[in-house]
């Protein structure tokens, strides 16, 4: 199982309720079956914390698993038994090749998901801070939902410097943002396996 917290979470009450309910079902007819569960694990600890009914169907999930898949070898020793890694993999199929950078441009890039623990409103604010009228802050990406994107909004505050592209791009659209750009950030305090570094590491 890949992500569980998409299981268990929808935009609005209605509809997170109506996942968690559907969730549960699936742990019954797991058990019921006797299906072995693994799972994937990008962080070992939840970037947002979800409810406590949440936390309740995800103790239980976990209590179902047999096996688990950690995309970043533990920091302590060896994997204990039943946990298998498996490097994080990288996207560079996906883009199109990187022409070599003839000159920086001055921009500042963020791209990924916009979501509230990755700070890109905080960020937004930050660079509002700089008096560099040869800097600019660029952020592609999907919100996670309307507050957070009005978050990023309201951050930027009118700021010409900061360009916002708050939406899914194509591939080919991201690779065009991200060709021209040395410099990007990934702001996540608890993050070990960043999807953005793995593909701008090309």
């Amino acid at each position: 199982m890949h992500w569980p917290d998409h299981l268990t979470r929808g935009a609005g009450r209605a509809r997170t309720l109506a996942k968690q309910l559907l969730f549960a079902l699936l742990l019954i007819r797991l058990a019921a079956g006797r299906v072995t569960v693994v799972r994937t694990v990008h962080n070992r600890t939840p970037h947002e914390a979800g409810s406590p009914a949440e936390r309740a169907l995800h103790r239980r999930l976990e209590a179902t698993t047999r096996a688990w898949i950690h995309l970043v070898p533990p920091e302590d020793g060896p994997p204990d038994p039943g946990v298998a890694v498996v490097p994080h993999g990288h996207y560079r199929s996906v883009y199109p090749p990187v022409r070599p950078l003839e000159t920086a441009t001055g921009t500042v890039l963020y791209f990924g998901y916009v979501r509230p623990y990755k700070g890109v409103a905080r960020l937004c604010e930050q660079f509002r801070v700089l008096r560099r009228d040869d800097l600019r802050l660029r952020v592609v990406g999907r919100p996670i939902d309307a507050r957070t994107a009005a978050d990023v909004t309201a951050a930027s505050d009118g700021d010409p410097r900061i360009d916002l592209v708050l939406r899914g791009v194509p591939p080919q659209d991201l690779a065009a943002e991200i060709e021209p750009r040395p410099w990007w950030c990934s702001r996540s305090r608890s993050c070990t396996t960043p999807g953005p570094s793995c593909s701008r590491s090309r």
